[in-house]
């Protein structure tokens, strides 16, 4: 009798599970336009760290981001090649590519691509 009582709990919580799953049923992409807000760039660095008699190199990348604003949104875009193009052009708009994910609920999710 409690094996099956616990088999019918797992059983339920396994249905519960996968009822809450959204599937993406459509993706379009658009072009908008954005304004570009900040730039950073961080150089890439390397720390020394000593243990004992050994020494241990990291290296830390070189970091290069672009954030810039849709619909009050800000979104940061990494990228060497796009933070040249686009580094001196803060306060001006430019073209994005936006996906727009589109579920089976209705509801839907917007992500900015690229700039063009």
């Amino acid at each position: 009798m409690k094996k099956k009582i616990i088999c019918f709990i797992l059983c339920t919580l396994f249905l519960l599970s996968l009822i809450g799953c959204k599937k993406c049923v459509d993706t379009q992409y658009s072009s908008v336009t954005v304004k570009v807000v900040d730039e950073y760039h961080r150089a890439a660095y390397i720390t020394p760290i000593f243990n004992g008699k050994t020494t241990t190199i990291i290296t830390h990348p070189a970091v290069y981001k672009i954030t810039v604003e849709y619909n009050g949104k800000e979104y940061a875009i990494s990228g060497s090649d796009t933070y040249n193009k686009y580094s001196n052009k803060i306060g001006e708009s430019v073209t994005a590519i936006l996906e727009t994910k589109i579920y089976d609920d209705k509801t839907e999710k917007y992500n900015r691509s690229k700039l063009e």
